[in-house]
């Protein structure tokens, strides 16, 4: 609205269009923009944080299988008399403290034995760790280790007695 005089000198009020609704119109628009611009971001936001957990649960799940078969490998080096001597063993369930959700099972296999290599001499026994680790959300890890130990033939002690050997070692992800 503007104020002008009149010819007659007294004030007089008059409307004038024109610039007033496209300003507002624009202004519309523009906030409509923003606000999409903002939910997009808020989305992308979303899905970058659940892809980061997601990832975060995997590495979870792959430490804690490597724990379980680190652990087995010290009870393999500190107590070799406990190995199976053929078929398999359970390993116990190997949790984490910090996740109450994650758990690690897996199991000693006998593989069976041949000659140790050289230059050891006696018999090679061949074991198969195979662990798998669930984590959030679903995230599994899958690993297993081959190990063997070479016992020396003879018939008096001190026999010595090679420590674990680790011979292979494989991650497999699920489909």
């Amino acid at each position: 609205m503007k104020q002008a005089l009149n010819k007659t000198g007294k004030c007089s009020i008059s409307q004038t269009y024109g610039q007033g609704g496209a300003a507002l119109a624009i202004t519309l628009m523009l906030l409509a923009f923003l606000s999409l611009a903002g939910i997009s971001g808020l989305r992308a936001a979303t899905v970058a944080l659940r892809l980061s957990t997601a990832l975060q649960d995997a590495d979870q799940a792959f430490a804690l299988s490597t724990r379980a078969i680190d652990h087995a490998l010290t009870t393999a080096r500190d107590d070799p008399a406990s190995l199976p001597a053929s078929g398999t063993q359970t390993l116990p369930t190997l949790r984490d403290p910090a996740y109450p959700e994650s758990r690690a099972d897996g199991e000693i296999r006998f593989a069976g034995t041949q000659s140790c290599p050289a230059p050891l001499t006696g018999t090679r026994y061949d074991y198969e760790i195979r662990v798998t680790a669930t984590a959030g959300r679903g995230a599994l890890s899958h690993q297993r280790q081959h190990f063997y130990y070479c016992r020396p033939a003879c018939s008096t002690p001190p026999c010595a007695e090679t420590g674990p050997v680790k011979s292979g070692w494989q991650v497999t992800q699920p489909d």
